[in-house]
């Protein structure tokens, strides 16, 4: 009887594991006919639903069940066995970001095994469901790329930004933040860090700061104003001791003296749309791409909490080469990670070392990507994190980090709870997905403005010149210029366009020009070209003034004499109350305000804003050629 017991146990045993071997098979099938009788999900703009596109299955680690029997004199005793093994896996391996418990990402792994490559990929699917992305490019690497998907790769030449710009903070603030910076880059002692924010202090109030928490100076200061300063307490040490350490101190400060970080140029507002990568080449420290990531990111983190919440993803920004952060562990960008979310934005770190990073980032990601890992204490980490609490599914996970080719990875996520082995796609096929997706894309946006020739001329063209023509674009251009830029059949195709927004302004009292500017949900063309009117009218009168173009900062900050004036368009479509905020805010900052708006909201905005206080000055754009707003700022 015994015989025939055990028997059985054996037959059952076996048809325990042939059904769990053959569960993953008929389970992958089922989803892949799922997957290809199902149209994708599109969002509410026509385009697809963000779908990270990993690569096809290979494995998965599976628990399996197995009856081990254990012999004693009497009888035989079947016990259950768990264990993992990796079992054979199909289908393309997917990610959803929107449909995790949070959009983040972490890629880690060696150089060379499909880190970059998999960036590539990911940016084309971001391109393709109609999102945007900031990278930060540390070797300009994906410069190509963005540019092949349409979008911009600015070099930090045509992207600086002067460190010492309060943006709203109080000049104690600032001088803190850039202070404790400072210390973090260049590991500065707590005396050294003390004397840089006492020199920070002096910079700042020669130039016009009368108290520590006065969010206005004259004008702001520069690393060139600093280093001065710097050598006045130098030539003011009372000791051989402090005098080198502030020779010291000035050797490390002198490093970014950049002209990156002298003036501000560009404008945070262009990165939200489209995909646009920030090329670090040309600063060729790590110390300074420390300063200008973490610096940059701030500003970011600033203007994230300008909007309203998100009910949907709408930005990631990608961080490759992490490193470059990690030593500086800055607090601006784990409070991106825990609150992107809420604001729509989601972030992808791709790093070689994850045992690096902050424990508050990677509690804060619910999807990880590795490649192949050769350092042990590395190794150990990631092995852990995929694995839990479980020793055995550990060692299978660590043995398999260790064995990886090139372009083979590792997922797991909130959603894809086995680790699971796949084959990324290779360089070649995201190129080809690249071009596919963008011709897609193109001839979705021209409609049916294009011909139907046979030999496709004119589509050729226009794929061809499509970023060229959407980068000139992003800024207003009169249309009376477009020949000097453009050809003729370039011309042709702008016209053609249906996503062009027009507007005719009168310049002068004798005729009017018409400018174009390619849409953007984020700026109104009439708000950029009146701008630009008055910034010129202004310095023909011999007022100094420059545009500044930042959506926390006034549309034109203008000097006459000791006097900083905030000088701001309103186009009257926005809520009154957000006008009455915004004022008091420049009336803090600002010695006068100087409201200009449109002929038909003028009246609305004088009974409105008229009784707000003596120093809020109100016209009508169509009076700019008059003296009265000149004579206004001069007063």
């Amino acid at each position: 009887m015994n015989g025939l017991n055990q028997t059985k146990i054996i037959i059952v045993n076996k048809i325990k594991e042939f059904a769990f071997y053959f569960k993953p098979i008929f389970g992958s099938l089922y989803v892949m006919l799922q997957n290809a009788f199902k149209p994708m999900p599109k969002n509410p703009a026509g385009a697809r639903k963000l779908m990270f596109r990993i690569g096809m299955a290979r494995q998965a680690l599976r628990k399996s069940r197995s009856v081990n029997l254990s012999y004693s004199a009497r009888q035989s005793i079947p016990i259950m066995v768990s264990e993992f093994r990796w079992r054979n896996a199909r289908g393309e391996t997917i990610i959803f970001p929107e449909s995790e418990s949070n959009p983040h990402i972490l890629i880690n792994g060696m150089s060379g095994f499909g880190k970059s490559t998999l960036v590539k990929s990911m940016l084309a699917d971001i391109y393709e469901s109609g999102k945007a992305a900031i990278i930060f490019d540390a070797h300009d690497e994906h410069g190509a790329i963005v540019r092949e998907l349409g979008g911009s790769a600015y070099s930090i030449d045509n992207l600086g930004f002067n460190l010492f710009e309060l943006n709203g903070l109080t000049i104690n603030e600032r001088i803190n933040q850039l202070s404790q910076l400072f210390r973090a880059v260049f590991g500065l002692g707590y005396i050294q860090t003390m004397k840089l924010g006492q020199c920070m202090w002096y910079t700042y109030r020669k130039l016009g700061a009368q108290s520590r928490e006065s969010r206005y100076t004259r004008a702001v200061p520069t690393f060139y104003n600093l280093l001065q300063e710097l050598d006045v307490f130098i030539g003011n040490a009372m000791t051989t001791s402090e005098k080198n350490s502030l020779v010291h101190l000035k050797e490390r400060i002198e490093l970014v003296n950049n002209k990156v970080f002298s003036r501000s140029t560009g404008s945070l507002s262009n990165l939200k749309g489209g995909i646009n990568s920030i090329s670090l080449e040309s600063l060729n420290t790590k110390e300074l791409q420390m300063i200008y990531i973490s610096e940059l990111i701030k500003r970011l983190y600033s203007t994230m909490h300008e909007n309203s919440k998100e009910t949907g993803l709408r930005l990631y920004i990608v961080i490759d080469e992490s490193e470059l952060i990690i030593e500086l562990a800055d607090a601006f960008i784990r409070k991106l990670i825990t609150e992107g979310r809420k604001y729509g934005i989601g972030l992808i770190i791709v790093m070689h070392r994850l045992a690096d990073l902050n424990r508050q980032i990677i509690s804060n990601v619910s999807t990880f990507i590795s490649f192949f890992i050769a350092e042990p204490q590395d190794l150990n980490y990631v092995s852990d994190l995929f694995s839990g609490t479980d020793p055995a599914k550990r060692a299978m996970i660590k043995d398999r980090l260790g064995s990886m080719k090139v372009n083979q990875a590792m997922v797991m996520s909130t959603k894809i709870r086995s680790a699971t082995i796949v084959d990324a796609r290779s360089i070649k096929t995201v190129l080809g997905n690249i071009k596919k997706s963008k011709a897609v894309r193109d001839s979705a946006g021209a409609g049916n403005a294009t011909s139907n020739n046979s030999n496709g001329k004119a589509d050729c063209c226009k794929a061809e010149n499509t970023a060229k023509i959407q980068e000139l674009l992003k800024s207003p251009l009169r249309k009376d210029d477009l020949k000097s830029i453009f050809t003729d059949r370039e011309i042709r195709s702008i016209d053609s366009m249906p996503n062009i927004d027009r507007f005719t302004a009168v310049e002068d009292k004798s005729s009017s020009r018409e400018w174009i500017m390619l849409h953007s949900n984020s700026l109104s063309i009439e708000h950029e070209v009146c701008v630009k009117i008055i910034s010129r009218y202004l310095k023909s009168r011999g007022i100094r003034n420059y545009a500044y173009g930042r959506h926390y900062g006034p549309d034109i900050i203008a000097h006459a004499g000791e006097n900083k004036i905030a000088v701001e368009y309103e186009t009257g479509r926005k809520n009154i109350l957000s006008t009455k905020i915004m004022i008091e805010k420049r009336l803090r900052e600002f010695n006068s305000v100087v409201v200009v708006v449109n002929q038909s909201a003028f009246e609305f905005y004088k009974s409105a804003l008229g009784n707000m206080d003596k120093r809020v000055k109100i016209f009508c754009i169509g009076d700019i050629n008059s003296a009265a707003i000149a004579d206004a700022i001069q007063i």
